[in-house]
């Protein structure tokens, strides 16, 4: 059985494995962040002019970062989360219905 995708929360950022970039959001430059039920679905972005948080590469190895401090505040994640190197990692799982990773419960 293949291992559950992570999504990893850090500084103010959520990343993403190169796996999970190229498994979910593969040729995709921004995502949604939907705060629902508390839960946070991460939508693609399939247009370029559909607006959403940028996914930067931040590493040779293809992992992608998005940098959501100001919603992540407002979400209440601890502020060690937000400016801290403490790092926490979630558990998600592809929505079909929702057309979303999912992270469950966040934070």
């Amino acid at each position: 059985m293949p291992a559950l995708p992570r999504v990893d929360l850090r500084r103010g950022s959520l990343r993403l494995s190169r796996r999970v970039y190229d498994t979910y959001f593969a040729g995709l430059e921004a995502v949604i962040l939907l705060p629902r039920d508390g839960a946070l679905h991460i939508l693609p972005v399939r247009h370029a002019g559909g607006g959403g948080y940028l996914l930067k590469q931040v590493n040779a190895a293809g992992d992608r970062t998005v940098f959501a401090g100001s919603l992540l505040r407002d979400l209440g994640v601890a502020e060690v989360f937000l400016e801290g190197d403490d790092e926490r990692s979630f558990t998600a799982r592809w929505s079909a219905d929702h057309a979303a990773l999912i992270v469950d419960p966040f934070p």
